[in-house]
C-alpha cells in the first residue's frame, strides 16, 4: 500500500510537471492525403495552455504535394493565420516529427514537439492511388524542445 501512494505521488508529480512545461495544446489535428489527388493535406488548431490565450487559438494549415508514394510529406515553415507561429513536418524513422514554434524575442523561440507515429499513420490503396492518413487523436499536448 505504501508503495502504490509513493506511485501516485510520483505520477502526480509528474502529471503537473508535464502540465506546466506544454509549450502548446493542439486540438482538431488532421493530416491525410487526397485520394485519386498528388495532395494532401495538414490541418490544426493550437494555442499555450495556461496564458490568457484560448482555445482553439491559431488556425493552421497547408495543402502540399504528396511523395510519389502516397506518403505525407514534410513541410517546412508552414504557417498559422494570425499568428506569428510556425511549423514543420519532418520525416523520421519512427514515423513524423510534428513542431511548433514562436518567437519569445528577436533571438530565441518556444518550441514544442510531438511524434506522429508510424503505427498512426495508416496507407490505404484507393484503387487508383495510394493514400496516407493520420489515424490517432486529434487532441495533444506538445513536449518543450
Amino acid at each position: 500500500m505504501k508503495f502504490f501512494a509513493t506511485a501516485l505521488t510520483a505520477a502526480a508529480a509528474v502529471s503537473a510537471a508535464a502540465v506546466e512545461y506544454t509549450p502548446f495544446r493542439v486540438s482538431s489535428f488532421s493530416a491525410a492525403c487526397t485520394p485519386h489527388s498528388v495532395m494532401c493535406h495538414y490541418s490544426f488548431d493550437v494555442y499555450v495552455p495556461g496564458t490568457m490565450e484560448t482555445a482553439p487559438g491559431a488556425h493552421c494549415t497547408a495543402d502540399v504535394l504528396g511523395n510519389p508514394d502516397g506518403t505525407l510529406p514534410e513541410v517546412r515553415d508552414g504557417t498559422c493565420e494570425n499568428s506569428g507561429r510556425t511549423w514543420d513536418m519532418l520525416r523520421f524513422g519512427s514515423g513524423i516529427i510534428f513542431t511548433v514554434s514562436s518567437a519569445v524575442s528577436p533571438h530565441s523561440n518556444t518550441t514544442g514537439a510531438y511524434l506522429l507515429a508510424n503505427s498512426n499513420l495508416v496507407t490505404q490503396d484507393e484503387v487508383t492511388s495510394i493514400v496516407q492518413k493520420y489515424v490517432a487523436t486529434p487532441n495533444f499536448d506538445m513536449i518543450r524542445l
